[in-house]
């Protein structure tokens, strides 16, 4: 079965075999998508690519208690390495890996967890040896909108600075038509329905799988389809009621000062020009929200709303702060 954003992960991975002189990338991904998004899919796409030996998966722990020996000895056990007492002991035993030849591949979630003072150290380490032995140490740094904040506001994380950025891309129609078939298998899903649908969530995921789940629950859709059923006014209700879209928009409908701003925000129908880093607190948080997303490319890449469900949520969010 073809997997959805195949074509993207391929050029992930070729990205990473071709940069010199450093491999490293990040993949910033918005809410709902998960961090890193298809975690097992990349996984998977390293082991065909490096090894299976050769795929390491670091996953910081978030606690910002953690002494630092409990930090790398944590980590020291994700990537294989036995017990390692010390950030001195995680790196000379990574670096034994490396001497021995072979590339390794390092997946690692949630960079931006714990405590500044860890991640710089973390940071350091994959530097030092990924400048030491060059060509051998592939990392992909995964996270969202704390990542990005490292990446653009913190300049003394070096690694992040040498670091190729990019975003998870919006799904396809057919990403979609193929996430629809593996979650609910037993469906013959028709293409005008999950074109509907694509238009009412925006590729939204989380509002794309409740979307999915109404029609098989309210509908019970045989296989046949019918755009009908995904253009209905009791679907685009329900899902501009989502709690997805709610945990975004009432945080910034609760303040006098930001709920100004979301109803001026709501009233266009394009919210400006797109930035690497979007300097304009409201609309950063509406991305990282996945509310708002960029259409073009280059100079005439311009941020608009997802979709007018998202946009009739906000009016509904605004209607009830006013009302209480």
């Amino acid at each position: 079965m073809a997997q959805p954003f195949a074509a993207f992960l391929d050029r992930l991975f070729a990205q990473l075999v071709q940069a010199v002189p450093y491999p490293i990338s990040l993949l910033l991904s918005p809410a709902h998508w998960g961090q890193p998004p298809f975690r097992q899919e990349l996984l998977q796409r390293a082991r065909v690519q490096y090894g299976e030996g050769a795929v390491l998966h670091i996953q910081p722990p978030f606690s910002v208690s953690t002494a630092q020996a409990e930090y790398f000895a944590a980590i020291g056990r994700q990537c294989g390495l036995g017990e390692v007492a010390s950030d001195y002991e995680f790196e000379s035993a990574l670096e034994r890996r490396l001497l021995q030849g072979d590339r390794i591949f390092c997946l690692v979630s949630r960079f931006e967890q714990g405590t500044p003072a860890l991640r710089e150290t973390l940071a350091g380490i994959l530097r030092s040896l990924s400048e030491m032995h060059s060509g051998r140490l592939h990392l992909l740094l995964c996270g969202g909108e704390a990542l990005a904040d490292l990446k653009y506001r913190s300049g003394d994380l070096s690694l992040l600075n040498i670091a190729q950025v990019n975003h998870w891309p919006d799904p396809s129609l057919d990403d979609l038509m193929q996430l629809a078939r593996q979650r609910w298998p037993e469906h013959r899903w028709a293409v005008p329905v999950v074109t509907a649908l694509q238009t009412l969530s925006g590729g939204h995921p989380a509002l794309f799988e409740e979307g999915l789940q109404w029609l098989v629950d309210s509908q019970g859709l045989d296989g046949v389809g019918n755009e009908a059923h995904a253009s209905s006014s009791a679907l685009r209700s329900h899902l501009a009621s989502s709690p997805r879209l709610w945990q975004t928009l009432l945080p910034l409908a609760q303040i006098p000062a930001t709920r100004a701003r979301l109803r001026q925000l709501l009233q266009a129908d394009d919210l400006g020009r797109a930035r690497p880093y979007l300097q304009d607190d409201e609309l950063r948080r509406l991305f990282w929200g996945n509310l708002i997303h960029v259409r073009g490319t280059g100079e005439s890449a311009r941020l608009h709303w997802r979709c007018n469900t998202v946009r009739e949520a906000g009016l509904m969010v605004l209607e009830s702060c006013s009302s209480d």
